[in-house]
């Protein structure tokens, strides 16, 4: 006995009794009544809460935020020097390298322990973009190789501040 299929290309069987006893497209109802709607997901949901963002931010504390070369002011007694560092920003820490390939850290700041970040005044002719952060034990001055670097890692270092003291409000500072 030969078998056939609706894939078959040979004749179709006498007999579709598979098909009978499916409904028909027509009988296929997709409304439901007006009262039996159920609400959209999307309107039922409460908007991200700024808690939520923000543990985005902070969720991966290895994660790269920012990272390039700035220039560090260095000053050991009456000496002023500016050295150029290769500084990533984590949301856990900074950190100051001697160059790109990070192999050893000169110096990490944990965020914990950073206060703020601010722009400041030009520190020289040639250091017109400057910042400083503001951490427990000193206060690091910074300067960046243009306008929109500096604009970048002062928004970074903000954006990771703020999400640490919305998470945890007995952050906030009085400095």
């Amino acid at each position: 006995m030969t078998s056939y299929s609706e894939f078959s290309d040979g004749p179709a069987p006498a007999r579709n009794t598979h098909l009978r006893s499916m409904p028909s497209i027509h009988s296929l109802s997709v409304s439901a009544p007006e009262d039996k709607l159920a609400p959209r997901p999307s309107a039922s949901l409460p908007r991200e809460s700024a808690k939520q963002t923000d543990l985005g931010i902070l969720r991966d504390p290895e994660r790269v935020i920012c990272q390039g070369y700035l220039q560090g002011l260095r000053i050991q007694g009456t000496v002023r020097q500016w050295k150029r560092l290769w500084v990533v920003l984590r949301p856990k820490s900074l950190a100051f390298y001697k160059d790109e390939a990070e192999y050893a850290a000169i110096k990490i700041i944990p965020m914990s322990q950073v206060f703020d970040a601010a722009e400041v005044d030009p520190l020289s002719r040639s250091k017109t973009f400057c910042m400083q952060i503001i951490a427990e034990e000193k206060t690091y001055r910074l300067c960046a190789p243009d306008e929109e670097s500096l604009a970048r890692w002062l928004g970074s270092l903000k954006s990771i501040l703020a999400a640490r003291r919305r998470l945890d409000p007995g952050l906030a500072t009085s400095v």
